[in-house]
């Protein structure tokens, strides 16, 4: 019967290979044990284990094998017995071989079937465990940002396998120093590399005693939640760790990072005070510098009241205005100095200072009216430049620069003003000068000045007065008209703007040396 089976169906050809046999039960489960086959096809009575003793053998020791009972005996107790034990199918005998053939097709299917899902679910599987990365720093981002609920916490920490036992939690979070300068002269995969440096190396000191992670804004997190920080031994380990840390990264990557230290909590759903915290106390970067580890508590002050040092602005402004640039640098040292020195003032508000000022100096420019983008600041970079600096030591310097850039440009564009003043009042008397009522206070609102302004105007751009240059202008066509036609003396004085000929005279004797009739004879 077995030789039959062996031999009446192409085995190859229906996907199983290869074929083995086997003269009872024994001997079937020994070999199966061995080669561990897809499916078994067995009789019920054999000698020393029969088929349903096999079978539920081989549901215990290998049960991802199908098992298919062929058999003479219909009795029904076989086959309730069988399906107890997860027979695949039980097939009476005689069986012909094209029917055979069809019920192995089937599960050949089957397999292939289970074969397809199976390395699906290997590959859900491979991928999932290569995003567990990802998705316990998500999760845990979620436990910082207080967006996960007292339930959900510890079903996703056995889910993620993160292991947060202990009654008390500390967040501390380290930011590397001048990212954002930084990463205008490094790659971004440089980048990429200096924070996992960063964080091998907190890997490497850290241990067991908490866990690290990336926030949303890729500064370094570290939980500590195996300390018990009643004790001052175990506190001052923390922070002789986090001071390890700190300086190795210096040592090591040549860069240096800044650590803010929470609020203890005793809760993993408060871990979000605990980072809130931790991010106040590393703002305080922005007052008392970077490079150093702060502490919630030893900060311990949190400001009420705004500060709005108003006259102090206006002060620098006016510097600014009067285009003093010694003034500006000594005004903004000192306006710096004392927001530095100032311990009850928070850095928001003292960014908002420092906006107030920029915004200031930004009005200045623009009431200039220049607004052709050749200006320091009319396209606002200062925001961004000041942006990407994160001490008031260092923001100072932008500042000042910024400020003493403005003071040139309006000492520059006040120049150009003023020659252009000039220019055009030239223009008006040299085009004009045959008008008797010409007199200062007529160009000055031909211009738009006041007398006084283009008379001071006058005499620093051309180094003569106003009252010289018409003179000077009103000469000069005099003598071209005394030389190039036959007009008298008289008319001339009437041609360049003098109704006194009496008067002419003795002004072109007193700038040519001799009278209009010696000069007209002389040429």
């Amino acid at each position: 019967m077995r030789n039959a089976i062996v031999s009446k169906l192409d085995w190859a050809s229906l996907g199983f290979q290869p074929v083995m046999q086997a003269e009872d039960g024994e001997q079937a489960l020994q070999i199966a044990l061995e080669s561990k086959p897809e499916v078994v096809l067995t009789d019920v009575r054999m000698p020393f284990m029969n088929g349903l003793e096999l079978a539920e053998s081989l549901a215990r020791e290998l049960p991802e094998t199908k098992v298919i009972i062929l058999s003479g005996h219909d009795e029904f107790e076989y086959a309730q017995e069988a399906i107890k034990i997860g027979v695949l199918d039980y097939v009476l005998k005689p069986i012909r071989s094209a029917k055979l053939a069809e019920l192995m097709e089937k599960i050949r299917q089957l397999l292939d079937k289970e074969k397809d899902e199976k390395e699906k679910l290997l590959k859900l599987k491979n991928q999932l465990h290569q995003s567990l990365p990802l998705l316990r720093e998500k999760f845990l981002n979620s436990l910082i940002n207080n967006s996960v609920n007292e339930y959900e916490i510890k079903k996703k920490l056995d889910y993620l396998d993160i292991n947060l036992p202990g009654n008390s939690f500390i967040v501390c979070i380290s930011e590397i120093d001048n990212l954002a300068i930084l990463a205008e002269t490094q790659s971004a995969e440089d980048m990429e590399l200096l924070n996992f440096s960063v964080l091998n190396i907190i890997s490497e000191l850290l241990e067991t005693k908490g866990i690290f992670f990336n926030d949303s804004y890729n500064r370094q997190v570290i939980i500590f939640n195996k300390l018990d920080f009643s004790r001052p031994s175990e506190e001052n380990g923390m922070y002789s760790l986090l001071e390890c840390i700190r300086e190795n990264i210096e040592k090591y990557l040549k860069v240096t990072i800044t650590i803010g230290i929470g609020s203890v909590v005793n809760k993993l759903k408060d871990l979000h005070i605990s980072y809130n915290d931790a991010l106040y106390a590393l703002d305080y970067k922005f007052v008392l510098g970077k490079n150093k580890i702060y502490d919630i508590k030893d900060l311990g002050y949190r400001p009420s009241n705004i500060y709005y040092p108003v006259e102090k602005i206006n002060s620098l402004l006016s510097m600014v205005k009067l285009e003093n640039v010694e003034g500006v640098k000594r005004c903004t040292d000192s306006f710096f100095d004392n927001l530095i020195a100032k311990k009850d003032i928070s850095p928001d508000n003292i960014k908002v200072i420092l906006s107030e000022l920029t915004n200031g100096a930004q009005k200045i420019l623009m009431e200039l009216k220049k607004g052709d983008g050749d200006s320091p600041g009319l396209d606002f970079g200062i925001y961004e430049e000041i942006g990407k600096y994160e001490t008031l030591e260092d923001i100072k310097v932008v500042v000042s620069g910024f400020l003493t850039n403005i003071c040139k440009y309006i000492r520059t564009s006040r120049n150009s003003r003023n020659l252009q003043i000039i220019n055009r009042a030239k223009l008006y008397i040299d085009e004009n000068f045959h008008l008797e009522e010409l007199s200062l206070s007529y160009v000055a609102n031909i211009v738009s000045v006041s007398p006084g302004y283009l008379s001071i105007l006058f005499r620093k751009e051309t180094n003569e007065t106003f009252v010289e240059y018409l003179t000077r202008v009103r000469m000069e066509k005099a003598k071209e008209f005394l030389k190039t036609s036959n007009l008298k003396a008289y008319e001339v004085a009437y041609k360049v703007g003098y109704t006194d000929p009496h008067y002419f005279s003795i002004c072109f004797k007193k700038y040519t040396g001799i009278t209009p009739s010696e000069y007209k004879e002389s040429g």
